[in-house]
């Protein structure tokens, strides 16, 4: 829990560095879910190492980039290109952590 909040509040004290102002409200509530997701998601990592075994987690952690790549092919996929080569690179990324995760 404390790793999760201190990534949320170490990512609004870099943006609000990197812009040299506070952000407006209308900011605050575009961005607000995806920072809140973020913080969870290292909650949630943090959790799952603690609970379950490295070699079960592990696997399922590398698969992340799969998974960032098929969201946005079906989510945004008029802005962000998704091709064969990113999707290939994608799949050789997840095989890559799974070999590691298999010979340990």
């Amino acid at each position: 829990e404390t790793a999760g909040a201190a990534t949320l509040v170490a990512g609004t004290l870099v943006a609000a560095a990197w812009t040299r102002r506070a952000p407006t409200a209308t900011e605050l509530k575009r961005f607000a879910p995806a920072g809140l997701c973020f913080g969870l998601s290292y909650v949630f990592l943090f959790e799952a190492y603690w609970r379950g075994r490295v070699t079960v987690v592990s696997p399922l952690v590398a698969t992340e980039s799969l998974w960032g790549v098929v969201l946005s092919a079906l989510l945004i996929r008029h802005t962000e290109g998704v091709g064969r080569k990113l999707a290939l690179g994608a799949l050789l990324v997840v095989a890559g952590g799974a070999l590691i995760g298999a010979s340990r």
